[in-house]
């Protein structure tokens, strides 16, 4: 089945914990096979990390070895400049006592625009690398 990637902004895609993360314990989202319609938007480039239960959490983003600290509590927004590019995402409860209640985290990912800042370093990149870089 083909499809046409789409470089307009995305709907908002969100992903919650349906199930307790008990402390120590991993949730695990592949965007495209957890919501097949996001596949046309990966990758996303927006970011929102909603924890209301009591447990510190450790965000993976793309499940990479690289965490971000998810306070108990809090909000978090990651934009293209923090991360990127992201098609899939780890959460690790980081706490060894609590666990995260279930629907308790959320994380809101969608794609902004692409815009002509975008277009110009993508050419820039392009044409540095076909002269060879620096020589």
């Amino acid at each position: 089945m083909g499809y046409k990637r789409n470089f307009q902004a995305s709907p908002l895609f969100s992903f919650s914990n349906s199930s307790t993360l008990t402390a120590g314990s991993t949730w695990t989202v592949d965007c495209e096979s957890d919501e097949p319609t996001s596949q046309k938007y990966l990758p996303f480039n927006y970011t929102v990390i909603t924890n209301l239960s009591s447990a510190p959490l450790i965000f993976y983003p793309n499940q990479s070895s690289r965490g971000k600290f998810i306070p108990p509590n809090s909000f978090i927004t990651f934009d293209k400049k923090t991360i990127p590019a992201i098609s899939s995402f780890k959460i690790k409860n980081n706490s060894a006592t609590t666990d995260a209640e279930a629907s308790k985290i959320e994380v809101t990912l969608s794609k902004e625009q692409y815009d002509s800042q975008d277009l110009l370093t993508n050419v820039h990149k392009a044409l540095f690398n076909f002269f060879g870089g620096l020589q």
